[in-house]
């Protein structure tokens, strides 16, 4: 489950662009579908990946969440994405 999850975090990542480049109208379901999505993986790892005994559910906190980000935020390709981790002898 582990490995499914950080492949669809990696395609959500692959299509962050596209809220950029369709009409404004469509901008904003199209980042309320990203921001769901995304909220749902992270739900999902913090439960360990238990889906057996916990169906990760969205809150209305989570629910306002996404729409207040969905709002504000318009760039979403580096929206929490987790950076490569460099070595400490790596100084570049």
């Amino acid at each position: 489950m582990k490995y499914e999850l950080e492949r669809t975090r990696d395609y959500f990542y692959r299509g962050a662009e596209l809220p950029s480049l369709v009409s404004k109208d469509l901008q904003l379901e199209l980042k309320l579908v990203w921001f769901g999505g995304m909220e749902i993986v992270r739900l999902l790892e913090r439960s360990r990946f238990d889906l057996m005994h916990r169906r990760p559910k969205l809150t209305v906190m989570n629910k306002f969440n996404i729409l207040l980000r969905g709002l504000l935020i318009n760039d979403l390709r580096y929206y929490k994405k987790k950076r490569p981790k460099k070595e400490l002898w790596d100084l570049t």
